[in-house]
């Protein structure tokens, strides 16, 4: 059933942005702790601070580049931090937690991962965007 009509414009989330900062400055700092050669420290800790930008695109917030996730009719659409709007599909790897939804979008050719924690939108469209995206999921 894609019938559920769904429109999740999330709040920034600040929490999860400081926490996703804390996790990668620590993954950073951790080969350097525990005596890794100079070269291999500094790959892994390019890695980790590479790895933040990524993370930080997929959490709703001044670095992400969706906006909103709209489902009217079950046709899904993304608004864009530019403003362009444009038609999405909600990939399978989607995956539906109890207090998380971590959506794979799909939209012109490119694919776009949102991160979206309950406390960012209202109960009801929370609740509304679980059930759609489980019924992608498992069709």
């Amino acid at each position: 059933m894609n019938s559920w009509n769904v429109r999740a414009e999330p709040a920034p989330c600040r929490g999860l942005i400081r926490l996703a900062w804390a996790g990668h400055v620590a993954a950073a700092l951790a080969p350097w702790v525990a005596g890794c050669t100079p070269a291999v420290a500094a790959a892994l800790t390019a890695t980790c601070l590479l790895a933040l930008r990524i993370t930080l695109a997929a959490l709703p917030g001044p670095h992400c580049r969706l906006r909103a996730l709209c489902c009217q009719d079950g046709e899904w659409s993304l608004l864009m931090s530019d403003g362009r709007h444009g038609p999405a599909q909600v990939d399978r790897a989607t995956r539906v937690f109890t207090s998380l939804v971590v959506c794979r979008l799909v939209a012109g050719g490119r694919r776009f991962d949102w991160w979206l924690p309950a406390y960012a939108i209202s109960a009801a469209e929370f609740r509304r965007l679980k059930v759609a995206m489980r019924c992608i999921s498992r069709s």
